[in-house]
């Protein structure tokens, strides 16, 4: 499968999964459940921006939709965005730009979107409140 043009990563959490892991909570699940909310919102996000740009449908055939959230040498990863190999690679050359066309840096706007990052942190809280109880 190609690669999807937008990667959350985590690392660094080793520490902080021990520590809710003692008090009776899966950390890693926690988070991957929070990763995969998240990357449901941004791929609605993408989804909105590639209809408003939409000529043939095959960009929007790409964005990938079967989210899997991975572990990968001591980081946690989702892959949100469009498979280049189908031929995502149109959506790229709209988030970037070309030489006849203005770049729209969607991928950078939906990561820092508010509703992605809420989605994110509401989902990390209950995961986190549930653990504790």
């Amino acid at each position: 499968m190609g690669k999807a043009n937008c990667t959350v990563k985590l690392s660094g959490y080793e520490e902080i999964i021990r520590d809710i892991e003692k008090l009776g909570g899966n950390a890693e699940k926690i988070i991957s459940d929070a990763l995969l909310k998240s990357g449901e919102v941004a791929t609605g996000e993408f989804k909105k921006v590639i209809e408003e740009h939409k000529y043939t449908g095959l960009t929007a055939d790409t964005l990938k939709t079967d989210l899997e959230v991975e572990h990968e040498a001591g980081k946690i990863v989702l892959k949100t965005g469009f498979d280049i190999n189908k031929g995502g690679l149109a959506a790229i050359l709209l988030d970037r730009g070309t030489p006849t066309n203005a770049p729209i840096n969607f991928v950078k706007k939906t990561k820092n979107k508010k509703s992605v990052k809420e989605a994110l942190e509401k989902e990390l809280q209950k995961g986190w409140e549930r653990a504790v109880r």
